[in-house]
């Protein structure tokens, strides 16, 4: 059974300052069939807390990825909106994690019409 919240302050895992606002830039299509595509802006607010499906920023091993999260018992789903990306599952307490945290708002980047 999923949990519906769960907080990143007792998980052990680093986060920003809570409430603090970061850009990043989405890197990939993972989450393409969700409306975000590469090179979208993304406002991305730091939180203490997540639901499940949310869609998070995320630094495994310093690279960056933007998936909708999910846990279950002691691990961390994260699951990309495009098939050709695989699911990550991450045990709570695996080193080199950071949540940066929640994506807030999406700034499509300009493309050009086929």
């Amino acid at each position: 059974m999923y949990n519906n919240h769960f907080s990143t302050s007792t998980t052990g895992h680093t986060l920003l300052s809570k409430d603090e606002t970061i850009p990043v830039v989405m890197p990939d299509n993972a989450m393409q069939n969700a409306g975000i595509y590469p090179g979208d802006q993304l406002d991305v607010l730091a939180v203490q807390q997540f639901r499940n499906g949310d869609i998070v920023a995320v630094e495994i091993s310093g690279k960056l990825f933007i998936r909708a999260i999910y846990v279950r018992n002691n691990f961390v789903m994260l699951e990309p909106a495009h098939p050709a990306f695989r699911r990550f599952s991450i045990e709570w307490g695996t080193p080199g994690i950071r949540f940066l945290g929640r994506v807030q708002r999406i700034w499509h980047k300009a493309r050009q019409s086929a």
